[in-house]
């Protein structure tokens, strides 16, 4: 397939799944859900921004995508979405997939925008002490659980990078 019929079809999809009659950053993972999804619209910028197509959309635009992320910010600075979060999934909230994996994509959609989340993350500057951090990686699962330890440590090193940035 030529790259620029993938780059329209891509781009195609994602306007598809821009919840009808919703606001700026709503977006449904796919047209067998009803609901939009925070992780849906990251994908959505994200995507966007590897096709250079945020280019398309105001200044206005991009800060109300902006504001939309930084509604679901909690008091610790990790994000949550009310339709994943809310229906009781993750209620441990693990490391590897909770709210520290959704920040992730959210910081990043962020920095795609141009923006920054509003409150600072509680994460970064528990683990900025390199004592606590070394004594964290030492306790990860190496063995069995070794993907869930690479998604640990995907977030956690995302959120540092971020709040170094």
């Amino acid at each position: 397939m030529n790259i620029k019929v993938l780059r329209q079809k891509t781009l195609d999809f994602i306007e598809g799944n821009k919840l009808v009659g919703g606001n700026v950053g709503e977006y449904l993972y796919s047209s067998a859900v009803a609901r939009p999804t925070l992780y849906s619209s990251t994908y959505a910028v994200m995507t966007r921004s590897l096709y250079n197509d945020l280019e398309t959309i105001s200044e206005a635009q991009k800060n109300e995508w902006i504001e939309y992320f930084n509604r679901y910010q909690d008091d610790d600075g990790l994000f949550r979405d009310p339709v994943i979060f809310g229906q009781g999934w993750y209620e441990n909230d693990p490391f590897w997939c909770g709210r520290p994996h959704l920040t992730c994509h959210i910081i990043t959609a962020l920095a795609c925008l141009g923006g920054t989340a509003k409150k600072p993350i509680a994460l970064a500057s528990e683990f900025s002490n390199l004592d606590v951090l070394t004594s964290w990686l030492e306790s990860r699962n190496w063995g069995e659980r070794v993907a869930w330890t690479g998604n640990e440590i995907m977030n956690l090193g995302t959120i540092l990078q971020y709040a170094r940035d």
